[in-house]
């Protein structure tokens, strides 16, 4: 399912979190993609989750290296990353960032299953 090498590059610099605000935010269905958007979305969600990882210091429990290698993980990543998108657009309630945290947090338990 991953276009990614063997072991993820960590010593890549990714884009700012901001960078990843400016287009609006859609639900990702993986199945859907063709060749072209697969590799889009692939290489905004490794980044988003390389920020993820650093900014909440989320240990190998939690977010393996290889994590793009298992389904589950892929798919609870990419919702995760679409809802912090729609929570941090500047059309979203004031109040949208605090649901992500309380969504985030019931997902770090899903994410160490």
């Amino acid at each position: 399912m991953s276009p990614f090498p063997d072991e993820p590059d960590d010593g890549d610099a990714w884009r700012s979190a901001t960078d990843l605000l400016e287009r609006p935010p859609v639900p990702i269905n993986w199945n859907l993609l063709d060749a072209e958007q697969a590799e889009i979305e692939w290489h905004d969600l490794d980044h988003w989750v390389k920020w993820l990882k650093s900014t909440f210091g989320l240990p190998p429990n939690i977010v393996p290296p290889y994590w793009h290698r298992h389904d589950e993980l892929v798919w609870e990543l990419s919702a995760l990353h679409c809802h912090w998108l729609s929570c941090y657009h500047e059309s979203a309630s004031p109040s949208a960032p605090i649901a992500w945290m309380r969504e985030f947090s019931d997902a770090r338990y899903r994410l160490r299953d």
